[in-house]
């Protein structure tokens, strides 16, 4: 179930209210062309222009991913969705891949500049809502936070909206699938496949803490993910793991 929108404040509140209201067994999806306020972490405004990609799913997590604690796994399943989405399209264009990588916790970039931004939610009934933005069309200065990159600036041409986004909500469901079947079988294979994407694996990095202890950076080298999507990162003492943060290389 999708419904489309020409414009909203947020399409992860507008998911919010109609799961206030409304009831589904399936996942109902929410798009906009454009946002007027869109979500970030940690309640950051996401610029949302038109041309971009702006949707969010409602849906109740798989019974084996129901636990909070595996909510992380989820937001990462988002974004080897859109990874996975981005990679055929740069297949499909002759455009190099290696610079398409993962930005733990929630983001997608290519050649270190930001291309979609994920943020999942917790919703009524027991139901979560996952909010993807891509930078599709839009135009973006490269002075802006993050320095956005768009898929038209990657891959020199338009792309086609609807075709992004039901491409993205087969990648959604390929993903979810996958990371069911192995959190059943152990974690071990959806961890190392996802690690394999990450930016900056096995390279200097200082990670800033964002909850609200104010604890210092952590500088070290980012080793991979825990089981539950957590970040491993080795320190000159020891091995941290951190459910939050924000990556930079050193």
């Amino acid at each position: 179930m999708l419904f489309a929108y020409q414009s909203v404040d947020s399409t992860n509140l507008e998911a919010l209210r109609w799961s206030e209201n409304n009831e589904s067994m399936e996942d109902v999806w929410f798009s906009a062309s454009e946002q007027t306020g869109g979500l970030g972490q940690r309640n950051r405004k996401w610029s949302s222009p038109a041309g971009g990609v702006y949707v969010s799913v409602l849906y109740t997590p798989p019974l084996l991913l129901s636990d909070y604690s595996l909510f992380g796994l989820i937001t990462l399943a988002a974004g080897n969705a859109v990874y996975e989405l981005v990679k055929e399209l740069l297949l499909e264009n002759v455009v190099d891949v290696e610079p398409l990588k993962i930005h733990w916790p929630n983001d997608v970039y290519y050649n270190g500049r930001k291309l979609s931004g994920i943020l999942t939610q917790s919703a009524n009934k027991g139901k979560l809502i996952t909010g993807i933005g891509i930078n599709a069309n839009a135009s973006f200065s490269i002075s802006e936070t993050n320095r956005p990159i768009s898929l038209r600036e990657i891959l020199q041409k338009e792309v086609d909206l609807s075709i992004i986004i039901d491409r993205l909500q087969k990648s959604w469901n390929n993903q979810i699938r996958l990371l069911a079947q192995s959190v059943q079988n152990g974690f071990v294979d959806y961890v190392f496949q996802t690690e394999r994407k990450l930016a900056w694996l096995g390279e200097p990095v200082t990670v800033t803490q964002t909850d609200e202890s104010q604890q210092p950076a952590i500088s070290g080298v980012l080793t991979g993910l825990t089981s539950a999507g957590a970040l491993r990162i080795q320190t000159a003492d020891c091995e941290r793991v951190l459910v939050s943060g924000s990556v930079r290389a050193k």
